[in-house]
């Protein structure tokens, strides 16, 4: 960890990088990204010019609501699921398969009396795969039927661990498995998001522009969705 006038950095150089880059992680810690050309004179200048900005966007890191406690994947293990928390029960061991439903608030698990810990985390995966599908499939068709997109598009669910979804250029759509835990209001933006790369492959002003006709409020909740970046970091 180097320092720069009382900034504390990690430096991180590479023989294809051509110019200095700057970041600030979720839990604060500053990377900058640098040649080996570059002196450590000049990446300490380029640090102390920015220490303005650095410190602004540590302060929006203090503000994000804290990540979940890691799972136990054990009785009363809590999973967030369109904004609610649901709990987990497990039940008596059996000689079936291994499997999650849910009832109310509740996720039952109805494991093998073999079954691993890891054996349970994919049954919970799966069941949110499983529901997933249709939730995003009903709001890709709601949008594709309002901008007259046809056919319907592929939709896949992935584990993402930093993108919320992505827009193929085959036209394949695909969401973040991490974002089912988001409300369905948030879910509605992020699929109006990437249904509109079908017409914009690109964040250009069409893009913009589709985005404000269909759904005024989306910057407010692209916010939103940045801010709950680290507690729905994972299932």
């Amino acid at each position: 960890m180097k320092s720069s006038d009382k900034v504390q950095y990690e430096l991180k150089r590479s023989k294809r990088r051509k110019y200095l880059a700057l970041s600030v992680r979720d839990t604060g810690d500053v990377v900058v990204k640098a040649p080996f050309r570059v002196s450590k004179a000049s990446i300490d200048m380029f640090v102390a010019q920015h220490a303005a900005w650095i410190s602004r966007q540590q302060g929006l890191c203090r503000q994000l609501p804290p990540p979940l406690k890691p799972h136990t994947y054990d009785d009363h293990d809590e999973f967030l699921f369109l904004g609610e928390t649901l709990a987990l029960t497990l039940q008596p061991p059996y000689s079936g398969r291994t499997y999650c439903r849910r009832s109310g608030q509740k996720l039952f698990v109805y494991r093998h009396h073999r079954a691993s810990q890891g054996a349970v985390k994919r049954a919970v995966e799966q069941w949110y795969r499983d529901e997933g599908i249709p939730i995003f499939r009903s709001l890709v068709t709601k949008w594709c039927t309002k901008l007259s997109i046809s056919p319907i598009p592929d939709i896949q669910i992935h584990d993402y661990r930093r993108r919320w979804g992505s827009c193929s250029q085959t036209g394949t759509i695909s969401f973040a498995l991490r974002a089912l835990m988001l409300e369905i209001r948030l879910l509605d933006y992020l699929a109006l998001h990437e249904t509109a790369h079908l017409l914009h492959f690109n964040h250009g002003n069409g893009f913009t522009h589709l985005l404000d006709e269909q759904m005024p409020d989306w910057r407010m909740r692209k916010q939103e969705m940045t801010r709950l970046r680290m507690m729905a970091s994972r299932v």
